[in-house]
């Protein structure tokens, strides 16, 4: 069994709302089995009295707060934007004491508030769990340290 200092460590669910678990494609597992683990996993972490972040995708109706920059396939925009629903966290998931992060790309790091929420709460180790965890987190790469070269 993995053991976590419950301190300096943080639950990361990923794009768990309602636009996206009921989606067909998702596998190996479905959306809402998804959804219902991770929901198991926050409790867990909350009885710890550990971080629980929530990072849900969200847009403005003109799609004017998407990332915009050169890629090889363009986000396709959606006429009139998504249902009203479509970032709203599955129902049952939220709880009072959790952080939310809302993002308008693909990563949860870049142009969202959440390493500031993570460095103020001391936290250096962070469990990632939801959907697309490897496109929906993308944290940016460490820089390297070297003691012997600081003064």
């Amino acid at each position: 069994m993995l053991a976590l200092p419950a301190t300096t460590t943080a639950l990361i669910l990923v794009d768990l709302q309602q636009g996206i678990v009921p989606m067909p494609t998702l596998a190996p597992r479905s959306g809402s089995e998804v959804a219902a683990t991770s929901g198991r996993l926050a409790e867990r972490f909350r009885a710890h009295k550990t971080p629980v972040v929530l990072v849900n995708v969200a847009f403005a109706t003109d799609f004017g707060d998407a990332l915009k920059q050169p890629v090889d396939r363009a986000f396709a925009h959606r006429e009139g934007g998504f249902p009203a629903n479509f970032s709203h966290l599955v129902d049952g998931l939220a709880h009072a004491s959790d952080i939310l992060v809302t993002k308008h790309q693909w990563g949860a790091f870049y142009g969202t508030d959440l390493d500031v929420q993570l460095r103020r709460r001391n936290v250096k180790t962070v469990v990632l769990a939801g959907i697309a965890t490897n496109m929906g987190a993308n944290p940016p790469r460490a820089r390297p340290t070297n003691a012997a070269t600081r003064s």
